[in-house]
């Protein structure tokens, strides 16, 4: 999801292994030859194999200076000639003021009676793909 305008891009499935991200992908393509395009609502959609350091690149776009090995980041050494490469964080001063917002007004988020409340559900977008997991997943 593009974080200023909140439209979607680039949707992520998480399968259990590699075998049936590998068949998902082939049942996708076989489809495409059928002429039976696969749809995500309205639109359609290709569909590909990918790493979770390449999810975590999506999730944290802001992130720089750091290396992502699977969801575990890697912070690089850092650099006085490229400033602008040094790691700074993984979320954003906006992403932060919000946070704190739902904090401090939560009432004004609508649905917040029956959900969870706006300040954990700020925080999990920002920090639920840190969570421990239990080896690497392949997603498509």
């Amino acid at each position: 999801m593009d974080k200023v305008t909140s439209k979607t891009m680039d949707a992520y499935v998480e399968f259990v292994s590699l075998e049936d991200a590998m068949r998902a992908v082939e049942r996708h393509r076989a489809n495409v030859v059928a002429g039976r395009f696969s749809r995500l609502g309205d639109r359609p959609i290709e569909v590909e194999v990918t790493s979770q350091a390449n999810l975590m690149k999506d999730l944290f776009p802001i992130a720089r200076g750091v290396f992502w090995n699977g969801v575990t980041p890697e912070i690089m050494p850092f650099n006085p000639n490229c400033p602008w490469d040094n790691f700074k964080g993984f979320i954003s001063e906006e992403e932060m003021i919000m946070l704190v917002k739902h904090v401090e007004v939560p009432h004004r988020v609508r649905g917040h009676s029956f959900v969870l409340p706006p300040t954990i559900l700020c925080f999990l977008s920002c920090f639920f793909s840190h969570s421990v997991l239990d080896g690497p997943s392949p997603h498509v």
